[in-house]
Protein backbone atom coordinates (compact mmCIF):
# COMPACT_ATOMS: atom_id res chain seq x y z
CA UNK A 1 0.00 0.00 0.00
CA UNK A 2 1.18 3.47 -0.94
CA UNK A 3 3.48 2.06 -4.03
CA UNK A 4 2.29 1.35 -7.38
CA UNK A 5 4.90 -1.01 -7.70
CA UNK A 6 4.94 -4.71 -5.87
CA UNK A 7 8.07 -4.99 -3.36
CA UNK A 8 9.97 -8.46 -2.97
CA UNK A 9 9.06 -10.60 0.08
CA UNK A 10 9.62 -8.74 4.02
CA UNK A 11 9.96 -9.53 7.40
CA UNK A 12 8.17 -7.35 9.95
CA UNK A 13 7.44 -7.09 13.46
CA UNK A 14 7.53 -6.21 17.00
CA UNK A 15 10.52 -8.26 19.19
CA UNK A 16 10.08 -7.98 22.90
CA UNK A 17 12.90 -6.71 24.97
CA UNK A 18 13.89 -6.97 28.58
CA UNK A 19 14.61 -3.70 29.95
CA UNK A 20 14.69 -1.92 33.82
CA UNK A 21 13.57 1.23 32.44
CA UNK A 22 11.12 0.14 29.76
CA UNK A 23 7.49 -0.68 30.33
CA UNK A 24 5.75 -3.22 27.96
CA UNK A 25 8.79 -2.40 25.79
CA UNK A 26 9.27 -4.10 22.02
CA UNK A 27 11.31 -2.54 19.61
CA UNK A 28 10.02 -2.90 15.89
CA UNK A 29 12.06 -4.55 12.87
CA UNK A 30 11.90 -4.92 9.26
CA UNK A 31 14.02 -6.82 7.72
CA UNK A 32 14.55 -7.25 3.66
CA UNK A 33 16.49 -10.57 2.08
CA UNK A 34 19.38 -9.80 -0.39
CA UNK A 35 18.40 -9.12 -4.08
CA UNK A 36 19.48 -12.63 -5.12
CA UNK A 37 17.90 -16.56 -4.92
CA UNK A 38 21.81 -17.07 -2.79
CA UNK A 39 20.89 -15.05 0.25
CA UNK A 40 24.82 -14.57 1.38
CA UNK A 41 26.26 -14.69 4.02
CA UNK A 42 25.80 -11.30 5.60
CA UNK A 43 23.31 -9.32 7.49
CA UNK A 44 23.41 -5.72 8.19
CA UNK A 45 21.67 -3.55 11.04
CA UNK A 46 20.85 -0.11 10.30
CA UNK A 47 20.38 2.40 12.70
CA UNK A 48 18.84 6.44 12.29
CA UNK A 49 20.19 8.84 15.08
CA UNK A 50 18.30 11.35 16.73
CA UNK A 51 18.34 10.67 19.75
CA UNK A 52 14.78 9.21 19.09
CA UNK A 53 14.64 9.19 15.34
CA UNK A 54 13.29 6.07 13.06
CA UNK A 55 15.16 3.43 11.43
CA UNK A 56 12.15 3.68 8.60
CA UNK A 57 13.50 6.68 7.50
CA UNK A 58 16.86 5.36 6.25
CA UNK A 59 14.57 2.49 4.60
CA UNK A 60 12.52 4.72 2.55
CA UNK A 61 15.20 7.14 1.93
CA UNK A 62 18.68 6.57 2.05
CA UNK A 63 19.64 2.83 1.24
CA UNK A 64 16.60 0.62 1.41
CA UNK A 65 14.93 -1.08 -1.60
CA UNK A 66 12.83 1.67 -2.97
CA UNK A 67 13.29 5.55 -2.36
CA UNK A 68 9.97 7.64 -1.12
CA UNK A 69 9.81 10.82 -3.47
CA UNK A 70 8.42 14.65 -2.27
CA UNK A 71 6.67 14.34 -5.36
CA UNK A 72 4.37 11.31 -4.34
CA UNK A 73 3.97 7.81 -5.46
CA UNK A 74 3.81 8.01 -9.11
CA UNK A 75 7.41 8.88 -8.63
CA UNK A 76 8.79 6.26 -6.43
CA UNK A 77 10.76 3.58 -7.53
CA UNK A 78 13.01 1.06 -6.73
CA UNK A 79 16.90 1.84 -5.67
CA UNK A 80 19.45 1.18 -7.82
CA UNK A 81 21.74 1.69 -5.04
CA UNK A 82 19.45 -0.23 -1.97
CA UNK A 83 22.08 -2.13 -0.05
CA UNK A 84 19.71 -5.37 -0.33
CA UNK A 85 22.06 -5.63 -3.52
CA UNK A 86 24.79 -6.65 -1.38
CA UNK A 87 23.46 -8.41 2.57
CA UNK A 88 20.30 -9.04 4.42
CA UNK A 89 19.64 -5.66 5.84
CA UNK A 90 17.16 -5.13 9.18
CA UNK A 91 16.33 -1.67 9.87
CA UNK A 92 15.49 -1.25 13.74
CA UNK A 93 13.37 1.57 15.58
CA UNK A 94 15.21 1.74 18.86
CA UNK A 95 15.49 3.14 21.30
CA UNK A 96 11.63 1.48 22.86
CA UNK A 97 8.87 4.53 21.77
CA UNK A 98 10.85 5.63 18.58
CA UNK A 99 9.31 5.12 15.28
CA UNK A 100 6.61 1.88 15.29
CA UNK A 101 8.57 1.02 18.46
CA UNK A 102 6.69 0.51 22.07
CA UNK A 103 7.02 1.08 25.59
CA UNK A 104 6.60 3.57 28.37
CA UNK A 105 10.60 4.25 28.89
CA UNK A 106 12.69 5.69 31.72
CA UNK A 107 16.01 5.90 30.00
CA UNK A 108 18.78 8.46 31.20
CA UNK A 109 21.72 6.96 29.71
CA UNK A 110 23.01 5.38 26.76
CA UNK A 111 24.64 2.22 28.96
CA UNK A 112 20.51 1.43 29.10
CA UNK A 113 20.20 1.44 25.43
CA UNK A 114 23.20 -0.73 24.74
CA UNK A 115 21.47 -3.17 26.81
CA UNK A 116 18.36 -2.76 25.48
CA UNK A 117 19.57 -3.57 21.98
CA UNK A 118 21.60 -6.41 22.92
CA UNK A 119 18.13 -7.99 24.20
CA UNK A 120 16.69 -7.31 21.06
CA UNK A 121 19.33 -9.18 19.42
CA UNK A 122 19.12 -12.29 21.38
CA UNK A 123 15.54 -12.41 21.19
CA UNK A 124 15.82 -11.29 16.97
CA UNK A 125 18.33 -14.93 16.95
CA UNK A 126 15.50 -17.25 18.64
CA UNK A 127 13.08 -15.92 16.19
CA UNK A 128 15.30 -16.67 13.43
CA UNK A 129 17.85 -19.09 14.63
CA UNK A 130 18.76 -19.34 10.59
CA UNK A 131 20.12 -15.78 10.61
CA UNK A 132 23.11 -16.48 13.45
CA UNK A 133 25.55 -17.86 11.38
CA UNK A 134 25.94 -15.07 9.60
CA UNK A 135 28.37 -12.06 9.73
CA UNK A 136 26.71 -9.54 11.35
CA UNK A 137 27.40 -5.70 10.57
CA UNK A 138 26.19 -2.29 12.54
CA UNK A 139 25.56 0.39 10.66
CA UNK A 140 23.97 3.92 11.20
CA UNK A 141 24.07 7.70 11.18
CA UNK A 142 24.39 10.95 12.85
CA UNK A 143 23.50 10.36 16.85
CA UNK A 144 24.08 6.78 16.03
CA UNK A 145 27.58 7.35 16.44
CA UNK A 146 26.64 7.48 19.66
CA UNK A 147 24.44 5.05 20.49
CA UNK A 148 26.16 2.58 18.07
CA UNK A 149 29.71 2.82 20.69
CA UNK A 150 27.79 1.52 23.66
CA UNK A 151 25.95 -0.69 21.88
CA UNK A 152 29.04 -2.43 20.32
CA UNK A 153 30.67 -1.96 23.48
CA UNK A 154 27.58 -4.16 25.35
CA UNK A 155 27.80 -6.94 22.43
CA UNK A 156 31.64 -7.17 22.64
CA UNK A 157 31.34 -7.39 26.32
CA UNK A 158 29.27 -10.48 25.65
CA UNK A 159 31.48 -11.40 22.74
CA UNK A 160 29.12 -11.29 19.95
CA UNK A 161 30.78 -13.98 17.68
CA UNK A 162 28.98 -12.95 14.27
CA UNK A 163 29.42 -9.36 15.02
CA UNK A 164 32.10 -8.57 11.79
CA UNK A 165 32.44 -4.52 12.16
CA UNK A 166 30.83 -1.56 11.70
CA UNK A 167 30.12 1.43 9.58
CA UNK A 168 29.18 4.88 10.88
CA UNK A 169 27.70 7.81 8.35
CA UNK A 170 27.94 11.59 9.63
CA UNK A 171 28.47 10.00 13.44
CA UNK A 172 28.69 12.31 16.66
CA UNK A 173 31.42 10.60 18.39
CA UNK A 174 32.45 14.20 20.79
CA UNK A 175 31.21 16.64 22.96
CA UNK A 176 28.93 18.67 21.25
CA UNK A 177 30.78 22.11 21.73
CA UNK A 178 33.31 20.67 19.09
CA UNK A 179 30.84 21.80 17.05
CA UNK A 180 32.29 25.37 17.60
CA UNK A 181 35.93 25.32 16.06
CA UNK A 182 35.54 24.25 12.45
CA UNK A 183 32.14 26.49 11.92
CA UNK A 184 34.33 29.65 10.50
CA UNK A 185 36.81 28.31 7.88
CA UNK A 186 33.52 25.75 6.61
CA UNK A 187 31.64 28.74 5.96
CA UNK A 188 34.63 30.29 4.44
CA UNK A 189 35.20 27.17 2.25
CA UNK A 190 30.95 27.21 1.46
CA UNK A 191 29.98 31.00 1.36
CA UNK A 192 28.29 30.79 -2.22
CA UNK A 193 26.33 28.03 -0.68
CA UNK A 194 25.15 29.76 2.45
CA UNK A 195 24.58 32.61 0.06
CA UNK A 196 26.65 34.76 2.40
CA UNK A 197 27.89 37.98 1.94
CA UNK A 198 31.45 39.55 2.81
CA UNK A 199 29.90 41.10 5.72
CA UNK A 200 28.23 37.46 7.08
CA UNK A 201 31.54 36.07 6.70
CA UNK A 202 32.95 38.93 8.77
CA UNK A 203 30.29 38.60 11.82
CA UNK A 204 31.05 34.78 11.83
CA UNK A 205 34.93 35.58 11.81
CA UNK A 206 34.31 37.67 14.46
CA UNK A 207 31.84 35.86 16.82
CA UNK A 208 35.05 32.99 16.52
CA UNK A 209 37.02 35.41 17.35
CA UNK A 210 36.00 35.98 20.48
CA UNK A 211 36.69 32.43 21.69
CA UNK A 212 39.82 32.78 19.51
CA UNK A 213 38.71 29.87 17.38
CA UNK A 214 38.68 31.62 13.96
CA UNK A 215 42.18 29.44 13.31
CA UNK A 216 41.16 26.73 15.98
CA UNK A 217 41.36 23.78 13.28
CA UNK A 218 44.28 25.30 11.33
CA UNK A 219 46.65 25.56 14.51
CA UNK A 220 45.66 21.70 16.26
CA UNK A 221 44.22 19.87 13.18
CA UNK A 222 47.82 18.05 12.39
CA UNK A 223 49.29 14.56 10.98
CA UNK A 224 50.42 13.22 13.05
CA UNK A 225 49.06 15.12 15.90
CA UNK A 226 50.97 17.65 17.78
CA UNK A 227 49.78 16.99 21.39
CA UNK A 228 45.93 17.00 23.11
CA UNK A 229 43.76 19.30 21.82
CA UNK A 230 43.88 22.77 24.07
CA UNK A 231 40.74 23.77 25.91
CA UNK A 232 38.53 26.71 24.38
CA UNK A 233 36.31 29.64 25.43
CA UNK A 234 32.70 28.35 25.30
CA UNK A 235 30.84 31.76 26.00
CA UNK A 236 30.56 32.55 21.98
CA UNK A 237 28.62 30.67 19.40
CA UNK A 238 29.92 31.11 15.58
CA UNK A 239 27.84 27.50 14.98
CA UNK A 240 24.60 29.51 16.32
CA UNK A 241 25.37 32.34 14.57
CA UNK A 242 25.89 31.15 11.05
CA UNK A 243 22.45 28.94 11.75
CA UNK A 244 20.38 31.90 12.29
CA UNK A 245 22.09 33.91 9.33
CA UNK A 246 21.87 31.10 7.17
CA UNK A 247 18.26 30.64 7.90
CA UNK A 248 17.91 34.23 7.51
CA UNK A 249 19.57 34.70 4.20
CA UNK A 250 17.80 31.35 2.35
CA UNK A 251 14.23 30.70 1.78
CA UNK A 252 14.90 26.60 3.48
CA UNK A 253 18.24 26.01 5.22
CA UNK A 254 19.12 22.37 5.24
CA UNK A 255 22.08 22.65 7.95
CA UNK A 256 22.37 18.48 6.65
CA UNK A 257 23.12 19.25 3.20
CA UNK A 258 23.91 22.95 2.57
CA UNK A 259 24.11 22.75 -0.93
CA UNK A 260 20.37 20.77 -1.35
CA UNK A 261 18.07 23.36 -0.21
CA UNK A 262 14.84 21.58 -1.08
CA UNK A 263 15.52 18.56 0.58
CA UNK A 264 13.46 19.45 3.56
CA UNK A 265 10.44 20.46 1.56
CA UNK A 266 7.40 20.35 3.05
CA UNK A 267 5.25 17.65 0.63
CA UNK A 268 8.75 15.59 1.45
CA UNK A 269 8.02 15.42 5.11
CA UNK A 270 4.34 15.16 4.68
CA UNK A 271 4.73 12.41 2.09
CA UNK A 272 6.87 10.06 4.51
CA UNK A 273 3.84 10.57 7.22
CA UNK A 274 1.37 10.07 5.30
CA UNK A 275 3.36 6.54 3.70
CA UNK A 276 4.23 5.07 7.38
CA UNK A 277 0.50 6.86 8.89
CA UNK A 278 -1.88 4.76 6.46
CA UNK A 279 -3.82 2.78 8.23
CA UNK A 280 -3.55 -0.35 5.10
CA UNK A 281 -0.01 -0.21 4.97
CA UNK A 282 0.11 -0.86 9.22
CA UNK A 283 -2.61 -3.40 8.62
CA UNK A 284 -0.78 -5.00 5.77
CA UNK A 285 2.34 -5.19 7.85
CA UNK A 286 0.27 -6.57 10.16
CA UNK A 287 1.14 -4.29 13.14
CA UNK A 288 -1.16 -2.17 15.63
CA UNK A 289 -2.09 0.86 13.77
CA UNK A 290 -0.54 3.83 15.85
CA UNK A 291 0.59 7.13 15.03
CA UNK A 292 4.12 7.20 13.38
CA UNK A 293 6.59 10.27 13.88
CA UNK A 294 10.01 10.25 12.69
CA UNK A 295 11.30 11.36 15.49
CA UNK A 296 10.53 10.89 19.34
CA UNK A 297 11.69 12.08 22.36
CA UNK A 298 13.13 9.01 24.51
CA UNK A 299 15.04 10.27 27.12
CA UNK A 300 13.09 10.95 31.11
CA UNK A 301 15.23 14.04 31.23
CA UNK A 302 18.93 14.87 29.05
CA UNK A 303 21.03 12.08 27.76
CA UNK A 304 23.44 11.56 30.82
CA UNK A 305 25.93 10.20 29.42
CA UNK A 306 29.21 11.11 28.27
CA UNK A 307 30.55 11.30 24.35
CA UNK A 308 31.97 7.94 24.15
CA UNK A 309 35.68 9.71 23.17
CA UNK A 310 35.63 10.97 26.71
CA UNK A 311 34.81 8.05 28.78
CA UNK A 312 35.98 6.36 30.88
CA UNK A 313 38.71 8.66 30.18
CA UNK A 314 40.21 10.53 26.97
CA UNK A 315 43.21 8.39 27.50
CA UNK A 316 42.00 5.19 26.70
CA UNK A 317 38.25 5.74 25.95
CA UNK A 318 35.08 3.68 24.97
CA UNK A 319 35.46 4.52 21.47
CA UNK A 320 38.73 3.69 21.17
CA UNK A 321 38.22 0.09 22.85
CA UNK A 322 35.31 -0.73 20.52
CA UNK A 323 37.70 -0.17 17.46
CA UNK A 324 40.16 -2.12 19.02
CA UNK A 325 37.81 -4.43 20.03
CA UNK A 326 36.60 -4.50 16.00
CA UNK A 327 37.24 -6.44 13.13
CA UNK A 328 36.62 -3.93 10.84
CA UNK A 329 35.37 -0.31 11.89
CA UNK A 330 34.92 3.20 9.06
CA UNK A 331 33.64 6.81 9.94
CA UNK A 332 32.19 8.36 6.97
CA UNK A 333 31.77 12.61 6.56
CA UNK A 334 30.02 14.20 3.91
CA UNK A 335 32.08 17.55 2.65
CA UNK A 336 28.65 19.52 2.57
CA UNK A 337 27.50 18.38 6.35
CA UNK A 338 27.19 21.36 8.77
CA UNK A 339 25.73 19.97 11.63
CA UNK A 340 28.83 17.48 11.65
CA UNK A 341 31.18 19.17 9.99
CA UNK A 342 34.15 16.75 8.96
CA UNK A 343 37.11 18.82 10.86
CA UNK A 344 34.77 18.34 14.22
CA UNK A 345 35.41 14.51 13.54
CA UNK A 346 39.21 14.77 12.45
CA UNK A 347 39.76 17.30 15.77
CA UNK A 348 38.15 14.52 17.70
CA UNK A 349 40.57 11.10 16.05
CA UNK A 350 43.55 13.07 16.61
CA UNK A 351 42.56 13.61 19.76
CA UNK A 352 42.25 10.36 20.53
CA UNK A 353 44.41 7.38 21.54
CA UNK A 354 43.55 3.59 20.02
CA UNK A 355 45.79 0.35 19.75
CA UNK A 356 48.86 1.64 21.14
CA UNK A 357 48.89 5.42 19.02
CA UNK A 358 47.11 8.89 19.05
CA UNK A 359 45.30 9.91 16.15
CA UNK A 360 46.39 9.12 12.03
CA UNK A 361 49.62 9.96 11.02
CA UNK A 362 48.54 10.85 7.68
CA UNK A 363 45.53 12.74 6.38
CA UNK A 364 42.57 10.90 4.65
CA UNK A 365 44.18 11.58 1.32
CA UNK A 366 43.90 8.20 -0.74
CA UNK A 367 41.57 8.73 -3.27
CA UNK A 368 37.95 6.54 -2.75
CA UNK A 369 35.76 5.17 -5.84
CA UNK A 370 32.20 5.67 -5.76
CA UNK A 371 30.65 2.20 -7.41
CA UNK A 372 30.55 4.18 -10.74
CA UNK A 373 34.45 4.58 -11.06
CA UNK A 374 34.39 8.51 -9.86
CA UNK A 375 36.13 9.65 -7.81
CA UNK A 376 33.99 10.08 -4.48
CA UNK A 377 36.29 11.19 -1.80
CA UNK A 378 39.39 10.38 -0.01
CA UNK A 379 40.57 8.01 3.03
CA UNK A 380 43.12 7.17 5.79
CA UNK A 381 43.16 3.49 7.47
CA UNK A 382 45.64 2.97 10.32
CA UNK A 383 45.22 0.09 12.75
CA UNK A 384 41.38 -1.04 12.64
CA UNK A 385 39.99 2.46 11.87
CA UNK A 386 38.62 3.97 8.72
CA UNK A 387 37.95 7.60 8.21
CA UNK A 388 37.25 9.07 4.92
CA UNK A 389 35.57 12.32 3.77
CA UNK A 390 32.93 11.68 0.98
CA UNK A 391 32.63 14.35 -1.77
CA UNK A 392 29.17 16.05 -2.87
CA UNK A 393 27.56 14.61 0.18
CA UNK A 394 25.71 16.42 3.27
CA UNK A 395 24.80 14.43 6.35
CA UNK A 396 22.96 11.72 4.74
CA UNK A 397 25.79 10.06 2.02
CA UNK A 398 23.61 7.17 1.42
CA UNK A 399 20.79 9.62 -0.35
CA UNK A 400 22.93 12.33 -0.91
CA UNK A 401 25.68 10.87 -2.93
CA UNK A 402 24.35 6.89 -3.42
CA UNK A 403 26.43 5.49 -5.15
CA UNK A 404 29.55 6.76 -2.71
CA UNK A 405 26.71 5.39 0.14
CA UNK A 406 27.01 2.34 -1.75
CA UNK A 407 30.75 1.63 -2.65
CA UNK A 408 31.22 2.14 1.57
CA UNK A 409 29.10 -0.71 2.69
CA UNK A 410 30.50 -3.02 0.02
CA UNK A 411 34.46 -1.93 0.87
CA UNK A 412 32.97 -2.57 4.54
CA UNK A 413 31.68 -6.03 3.57
CA UNK A 414 35.01 -6.89 1.34
CA UNK A 415 33.26 -7.24 -1.58
CA UNK A 416 35.03 -4.80 -3.47
CA UNK A 417 37.59 -2.19 -2.58
CA UNK A 418 36.90 1.55 -2.91
CA UNK A 419 40.31 2.51 -3.25
CA UNK A 420 40.43 0.64 -6.97
CA UNK A 421 37.89 2.11 -9.37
Amino acid sequence: PGLHFKTKNSWVGHIPIESDVVKNGSLFFWMWGKDDVNAGDDLIIWINGGPGCSSMFGMVHENGPFKLQEKGSETTKPSDYSWTKVSNIVYVDQPAHVGFSQGRTYFTNETQIGKEFASFLDNFYEIFPELKPKRLWITGESYAGIYLSYTLHELQARNQSQLQGTLIVDGVITDQSMLEPPVYPFVVKHQVALNFSAEDVQDVKDEAARCNLTDYVERNLHYPPKGPLPEFDQSCSPYTMMAARASDRNTIFNVYNVEKPDIWDGDYTDYTDKFFNNGELQDYINIPRKRWDECNYVFLHDDQSPPPDSIPDKRHSMLAQVIENSKKFMLISGNLDARVMTNMTALALQNMTWAGSTGFSKAPGTPLYDIDGKEAGAFVEERGLIFAEIFESGHMVPKDNPPAGFAAVKHLLGQKDWSKK
